[in-house]
């Protein structure tokens, strides 16, 4: 396996948790800063919002592990969302779900968990939630960590 292979996973179950919005698979850039916020937005229940995801591997580590036959790759991944605030809809209680929902999907998510494929996944964590301005809007955002290691033959 590799690390893509781990990253499309990990898009193919963030894609399929409802009312997600719209999921990136890396981080998204934009010379203008104005045009990022058109890489987020999109249309729920018949509204426009701000709501999107990106996915990016944050650093990996490896060690050698049973006498130099192999090695396990440690890695990192960060999974950022972003929600448009809307007070009166009270946008929190939902961005709260939707984080949950996530953290749940990759939990459960069997091809993360498959130990014919050497993955350890741990226990994902939402480790920060807060309101935060991005792209000169106000929003919340979430950023879940996902650990996995992933066994490589030193032999292959």
């Amino acid at each position: 396996m590799s690390e893509a292979t781990i990253r499309a996973q990990i898009d193919t179950t963030v894609n399929a948790v409802s009312n997600i919005g719209i999921v990136h698979d890396y981080e998204r850039w934009a010379a203008d800063w104005s045009n990022i916020l058109d890489y987020f937005k999109t249309e729920i229940s018949s509204e426009e919002v701000i709501r999107g995801w990106t996915i990016t591997c944050e650093s990996f580590t490896q060690t050698l592990e049973q006498f130099n036959r192999g090695y396990l790759r440690h890695y990192t991944y960060k999974i950022r969302g972003y929600f448009g605030v809307d007070d009166a809809a009270e946008s929190e209680k939902t961005a709260v779900a939707i984080v949950e929902d996530v953290v749940e999907a990759l939990d459960a998510d069997d091809t993360l968990h498959d130990p014919d494929t050497y993955y350890k996944m741990f226990p994902v964590d939402c480790t920060i939630f807060e309101a935060r301005t991005f792209a000169g809007v106000l929003c919340h955002y979430a950023e879940v960590t996902l650990e996995i290691e992933e066994w490589h033959d030193a032999n292959s």
